[in-house]
């Protein structure tokens, strides 16, 4: 299937019913907030829940989490069903999860039947702090059809960086390197359909009512997940004239959201 993209996170204040521990600080409600480097923190490293209630029977055939601090292999379920027990189906991360890479993905491919009630839970025993994950996106993912002609361009490694956390008058916290990955994505209508275009066109209004941001998976085969912003705000589509059509391309310069600094121990 190769790239695969989602944009809206059914996780809300109205579907996120509970979990089964949370730090006073760092709360349930930073998994939804669109902040990775604001994390939700449990006060265990065990059977770690998040219970949700979609309010219908809903179709999701993708999640992810990201900016977690499993520092070793955890187990992760995500199991659904038709009450809160959710005990009708059950789905693994798509891949082992790499515990020096901070992101990973499940994808359910639920089939035909969909699910009122998900829950996700995580147990990682050994690990040396209670467990955290800075965003945990449930939804439906997209692609492109054959239509378009895909290509994307990583930079070599993440970009580090530091920012001094100093006041004028001296006073001095801590200070953590940060991370960026960056991408450039070109989508080319390969056979000039109005079709083609009108599938970028909605990728890019969905992309963008979505406040610009949105969950990448550059090619479904490998385990990395991006949670991720467009840099370039505009003139995207340059237009190749030939004789009978027109070849359009759309180029987007995409930054992965930063890992963040840690302000609050």
């Amino acid at each position: 299937m190769g790239l695969l993209y989602a944009t809206t996170n059914l996780l809300t204040v109205s579907t996120l019913t509970s979990v089964s521990t949370e730090d006073p600080t760092y709360v349930k409600e930073n998994l939804y907030n669109r902040r990775p480097s604001y994390p939700m923190r449990f006060t265990a490293k065990s059977n770690c829940a998040i219970n949700i209630n979609l309010l219908a029977a809903t179709h999701v055939t993708f999640a992810a989490i990201f900016n977690h601090n499993f520092t070793v292999t955890p187990t992760i379920a995500l199991t659904a069903g038709t009450s809160s027990a959710c005990a009708n189906f059950t789905a693994s991360p798509a891949f082992a999860v790499v515990t020096n890479f901070n992101d990973c993905f499940i994808k359910p491919n639920t089939g035909v039947t969909d699910y009122q009630y998900w829950k996700l839970n995580v147990t990682a025993a050994s690990n040396p702090y209670n467990l955290e994950i800075g965003e945990f996106f449930l939804g439906t993912y997209s692609s492109f059809t054959s239509a378009i002609k895909i290509r994307i361009d990583q930079s070599d490694g993440p970009e580090y960086w530091m920012a001094k956390q100093k006041t004028y008058y001296g006073q001095d916290w801590t200070s953590y390197f940060s991370y960026n990955e960056h991408f450039s994505l070109t989508l080319t209508n390969v056979n000039t359909s109005r079709s083609a275009v009108d599938e970028v066109a909605l990728f890019l209004k969905t992309v963008q009512q979505a406040g610009g941001r949105f969950v990448l998976v550059p090619n479904d085969s490998y385990p990395f997940v991006y949670y991720c912003t467009i840099d370039n705000l505009g003139d995207y589509a340059t237009a190749q004239i030939l004789k009978n059509n027109d070849v359009r391309d759309w180029k987007l310069e995409i930054t992965t959201l930063t890992k963040g600094i840690s302000l609050l121990g």
